[in-house]
């Protein structure tokens, strides 16, 4: 199975360019297939804890989340310092 699965996910007909990470082609007004849809297996063959998996890694980021106070840094002055704002390439933008 996870063979076809691989086979449908770089499907050049189903995903133009297979290979780009491009999150934005399951979005807007002609999103592309959902990968979830074909992943965990189909009909009779669908894995049962698909919906589990998903529940739980939702759960462990938002766990994961809620102990971080996300905020501006303050200054000396105990104002909020206004982050700059540019286009910087590399592993991570």
């Amino acid at each position: 199975m996870t063979t076809v699965c691989r086979a449908i996910g770089h499907d050049e007909e189903v995903y133009p360019d297979p290979f780009k990470f491009d999150p934005s082609r399951h979005m807007g007004d002609n999103p592309q297939l959902d990968p979830f849809k074909f992943t965990f297996g189909m009909g009779r063959r669908a894995c049962p804890g698909a919906h589990m998996t998903e529940m739980t890694l939702f759960f462990n980021v938002a766990t994961l989340l809620a102990v971080f106070n996300l905020s501006k840094c303050i200054d000396d002055n105990g104002k909020e310092i206004e982050p700059k704002i540019e286009w910087v390439n590399g592993i991570t933008s």
